[in-house]
């Protein structure tokens, strides 16, 4: 984990890390995951995140410039602090 934040990760949907600027940061990390992959998920039409917690404000622009969310739910909370972010 340490490599894989060194990197600039930021968060992970469903096991793969990405940068604020939603760029993949551990590829060979995310090769030995067993979970969708990044080209399978995208097409799907509806890719719900959930997000709450002032945390969660700088994952949020990495999952959606990544295109893993394109729905997003979160409380006032964190919506106030993805607008600082």
């Amino acid at each position: 984990m340490r490599q894989i934040r060194a990197a600039g990760a930021v968060g992970d949907v469903c096991g793969r890390h990405f940068a604020r600027d939603g760029r993949s940061v551990a590829p060979a990390f995310d090769s030995r995951i067993v979970a969708i992959s990044s080209a399978e998920l995208t097409p799907v039409p509806l890719r719900l995140g959930v997000a709450t917690g002032p945390a969660k404000g700088a994952p949020i622009p990495g999952a959606l410039r990544a295109r893993y969310v394109n729905v997003l739910v979160m409380d006032s909370e964190t919506a106030s602090g993805f607008l600082r972010s």
